[in-house]
């Protein structure tokens, strides 16, 4: 968190001044993306906005299974041959929320290990669990697939 700047520390006061209450709460997710022999734990703090407002604005679009099936017909159906075939690659992004900038003003309690009295985070970047990270990453992604040369089909805006 320290080294993606994902917030500035400042004190609460500020966040009552700026949205009118105190600070959303947070909390560490681990999760074991090994097995239990080799165990590889993930942690990431999560702020807990979603649960504390439960409505759907925090919508964002994936692109139809039908896209899916398609790709994979196209490049099942095509050249076999590793040079000059076609080929699939499915990326997962490491702390895919993190990339994306907030673009309203958040504040979350600061995670146990660096929580001082009186103090809390305002985020600079999205974080897990606030309703508007999904489609903020949403629209990191595409601008940089954009920029990379990719356009977004005309029956799905998401398929680029």
């Amino acid at each position: 968190m320290d080294e993606w700047h994902v917030w500035d520390t400042v004190p609460v006061s500020l966040c009552w001044q700026v949205t009118g209450k105190g600070p959303l709460g947070g909390r560490w997710v681990d999760v074991n993306k090994g097995d239990a022999r080799k165990p590889l734990v993930r942690s990431r703090y999560v702020a807990k906005e979603i649960a504390f407002k439960r409505n759907h604005d925090f919508f964002v679009a994936t692109p139809p299974l039908e896209a899916l099936r398609m790709l994979i017909s196209k490049v099942a159906s095509g050249r076999s041959s590793a040079v000059g075939g076609r080929k699939i690659l499915v990326i997962d992004a490491r702390k895919a929320h993190l990339h994306a900038m907030a673009e309203r003003d958040m504040f979350i309690a600061l995670p146990p290990e660096v929580h001082r009295p009186g103090m809390c985070a305002r985020l600079r970047r999205s974080l897990y669990g606030t309703r508007d990270a999904p489609a903020l990453w949403e629209a990191f992604l595409t601008k940089e697939l954009k920029n990379m040369g990719f356009v977004p089909r005309k029956a799905s805006t998401c398929c680029l």
